[in-house]
Order: C-alpha cells, then sequence, then structure tokens
C-alpha cells in the first residue's frame, strides 16, 4: 500500500492568496497600525476582522497571520516597536540615581501638579486585560487617574487593598469599568463592584460599567467581531439570563471582546468618562501652574548647583566615562578671562547634560 493511499489527498481546496492580496493585507494592517497605535496585536487583528480584510478569518489561524506579519514588519522596521505594546511581560528593577543633582533633576523633570487637588471627588479606570494597560495609559496619566488592572476576577486581596484605599477618602469616588461583553467578563464587573462596597462599607462609591456594552457593538460597528458564547463557562446559563433580551447577542448566545473596540475609540471613551469630573480646560489651567512651578525648582537647582560647582573646575560623566559639552567647554574658557558666571546663566535645562535621567524607573523595563 502506497503512502497515497493511506493518507489520500484533502478533497478541500483551500484558496492560496496571491501576491497582490498579500501585499494588499500587508499594507492595510500597516496602516490600521499607524492609525491605531498604541495597540495590542489582539486589537489590530479585531480591526482586519471589522474590517474584512481578505485572508484573515475570525479564528486562531487569522489571529496568528496578524500575530506573524506584524512580527515581520516591526522585525523589517516597516512598523516600529512602540506602536505595538505587550504590557503582559515586563522588568521590574528600583529606582536609583548616581546622587543628589541627579535626584533633583529627575524632580525638576518629572514635577507634575496634581489636576485633581482642586476638585473635590476622584476616579478610577479598571480595566478587565492588562494587554490593554499600555493602550489606555496615555489618557489616564495625561489625566492624572489611577488604572487599575483586574486580569480578569481580582484576587480578593487586590480588591481589598483597592477598598482599603477608598474607604480613607472623604469624597464622592467614581469607578469605571471595562471588560468583555461574555460571561466571565460580564460576571467579574458585578463581582469588582460586590467587594469593593463590601470591603469599603463607608466610603461613597458610583460604580459604572462603560464597556464593552450591547449599545457598543452597534455603535461601533462590531458585528463580524461576535462570537459564540462558550458553553463551557460555570457562568454561561447566567449571561443567557441576564442578556436573553438583547438582540445583537442573540440572547446571549453571542459574546464580544473588548479589544474588537479600535484603540482610538477606547481612548476616546476613557477620556470623555474622565471629562465628566475633569474638564479639559481645568487640566490645562493647572499644568500651567505647574510649568511655573517647574520653573521654579529649576532655579532652585541652579542655586544649588552654584554652590556644587564653582570654583572647582566642572566634570560631566555620562554612563561612567567624562563627557563635556561645547557649553562647558566655552564655561571655562569664560573663567580664565573674567569671574566666572553663575550657573543659573546658563539654566537648569544644562543639568540635563551634567545629570541625565535616572535610566530605570520603578516597575518600568530598563
Amino acid at each position: 500500500m502506497t503512502g497515497a493511499e493511506v493518507y489520500p489527498a484533502s478533497r478541500i481546496k483551500r484558496h492560496r492568496a496571491t501576491r497582490d492580496e498579500m501585499a494588499t493585507r500587508r499594507r492595510r494592517i500597516c496602516e490600521i497600525a499607524e492609525i491605531e497605535r498604541p495597540a495590542t496585536v489582539r486589537q489590530i487583528y479585531y480591526q482586519t476582522v471589522v474590517q474584512k480584510i481578505i485572508g484573515i478569518e475570525k479564528d486562531d489561524a487569522g489571529y496568528d497571520k496578524v500575530q506573524d506579519l506584524l512580527t515581520d514588519l516591526r522585525r523589517g522596521g516597516v512598523v516600529p516597536f512602540e506602536w505595538i505594546i505587550d504590557e503582559g511581560r515586563y522588568a521590574r528593577q528600583p529606582y536609583t540615581v548616581e546622587g543628589i543633582p541627579q535626584a533633583l533633576n529627575d524632580t525638576r523633570r518629572n514635577y507634575r501638579k496634581d489636576p485633581w487637588q482642586e476638585t473635590f471627588e476622584y476616579v478610577q479606570i479598571w480595566v478587565e486585560k492588562n494587554a490593554l494597560v499600555g493602550v489606555l495609559e496615555p489618557v489616564t496619566r495625561e489625566y492624572d487617574v489611577p488604572l487599575m488592572s483586574a486580569v480578569g476576577y481580582s484576587s480578593i486581596s487586590f480588591l481589598h487593598e483597592a477598598a482599603r484605599d477608598l474607604s480613607q477618602l472623604n469624597c464622592p469616588i467614581s469607578v469605571y469599568q471595562l471588560g468583555d461583553l461574555d460571561p466571565s467578563g460580564a460576571h467579574a464587573a458585578e463581582v469588582i463592584e460586590k467587594d469593593l462596597r463590601g470591603f469599603a462599607p463607608e466610603a461613597e462609591i458610583h460604580f459604572e460599567r462603560i464597556g464593552i456594552t450591547p449599545e457598543q457593538i452597534i455603535e461601533f460597528g462590531l458585528q463580524a467581531a461576535l462570537r459564540p458564547t462558550k458553553r463551557r463557562d460555570p457562568r454561561y446559563r447566567w449571561f443567557r439570563e441576564r442578556y436573553r433580551d438583547v438582540d445583537v447577542l442573540q440572547g446571549g448566545q453571542l459574546s464580544c471582546e473588548l479589544d474588537a473596540i479600535r484603540p482610538t475609540d477606547l481612548r476616546s471613551l476613557v477620556r470623555q468618562t474622565i471629562e465628566r469630573h475633569l474638564p479639559r480646560d481645568r487640566l490645562d489651567m493647572m499644568n500651567a501652574r505647574g510649568d511655573q512651578e517647574r520653573l521654579q525648582i529649576g532655579r532652585m537647582l541652579d542655586r544649588y548647583l552654584d554652590e556644587l560647582h564653582e570654583p572647582a573646575p566642572i566634570t560631566v560623566r555620562h554612563n561612567g566615562r567624562p563627557l563635556n559639552g561645547h557649553w562647558i567647554g566655552e564655561y571655562l574658557a569664560e573663567s580664565e578671562k573674567a569671574s566666572p558666571p553663575a550657573w543659573s546663566s546658563f539654566g537648569s535645562d544644562h543639568a540635563d547634560v551634567l545629570y541625565p535621567a535616572s535610566r530605570i524607573k520603578e516597575g518600568a523595563a530598563p
């Protein structure tokens, strides 16, 4: 018996993409990555599904195609690495400095005035998936709002710690949650709300799930991203009962992942939610005050550097090696002709040359 008889050819004829189709797919994925940056691989994949890009099916094989193509595009320098984020993997190293001047200059560089100090309320954003932290962080960082990563069902210790912090606040608290619209995602949101209220009974908590909702599936045109609800999920029956009258989910038979929402739409949703409490004009006003105070810190740093470096010569060290900027040469040459000018005549920005920011920040990758 021959091999052909034991393993006959499949009767299914699969379509092989032409060169033009592969080039079009590559171009469209590059366009999506540029528009939606920063985004996760899964978010890019869902946009290829929603936009019905040829050759990308709504299955694991389709996801693998997008993932492999994005890997090739990044290795080839076509798509910048920072456009695609992965918050699931990171290094931890404590923040250290070379000395007091660098620490003071880091303070000047990173100084930011609290924009909420004149607003009598507190806001948190909770997201179900750690992978989406990097997608939302540009907005929450801009508005100085805590971003809590629940990672599905949060541990009871994490919820207790979060509730303990909320219980110490003497103001109204608004917690906004984002997660998948499926049995586990929808139920996890209810658990978070229940435990936060239970562990902080005295706190005035407003809890609202802002995504993903059945209405958003229609609003954002995500029907193509819907998938059958997993019957093996222990909360399958609960989900079917909860959404039995929702037509877009066919009574709970269909589900939708949060990743299906365009990253730009997701960030806009979070921004609009935060601006219910902190309008953009107030944020701009507080940032302007902070800029003025940063200049004051710079002048304080100037005076400290004056005392530290005069009359001794200035030695610049970068990565353990001596390095002299051209302005240092001008400074030393001037001192031979006349009395040396005060350090502040150069401005504290020059401290960045002498004392660059510490490369390692707490919780960040080196």
